[in-house]
């Protein structure tokens, strides 16, 4: 659950960076882009929020489900919530859900 969760606040602080040009949005990160980890930001709005259909099926392309981990740490930077960030993995109910553990 935990490592879902720091997935999610990975795909979050790569919404943060759409704004700095036209070519970002279609950036291809961990095999999606980040038009499609935007369709995540409204699962952080509150506690309680529901990931979109779209934002669960983006989660489901990130490969390997551990390449997120590396932005983890960015998402305060960006006022993402990490704890409701960390939540949409789970929310999504993911088939590989243990397998966006980040290592600590």
């Amino acid at each position: 659950m935990e490592a879902l969760a720091k997935f999610a606040i990975v795909a979050l602080l790569v919404f943060a960076v759409i704004g700095n040009g036209p070519n970002v949005a279609n950036a291809n990160i961990c095999g999606i882009t980040i038009d499609q980890l935007m369709t995540c930001k409204s699962a952080v709005e509150s506690p309680d929020s529901i990931p979109s259909a779209d934002c669960c099926s983006a989660l489901k392309k990130v490969h390997p489900p551990t390449c997120l981990c590396q932005y983890q740490s960015s998402l305060a930077a960006f006022g993402i919530d990490k704890n409701l960030a960390m939540q949409i993995p789970e929310k999504c109910q993911l088939d590989n859900a243990k397998s966006f553990h980040c290592p600590s």
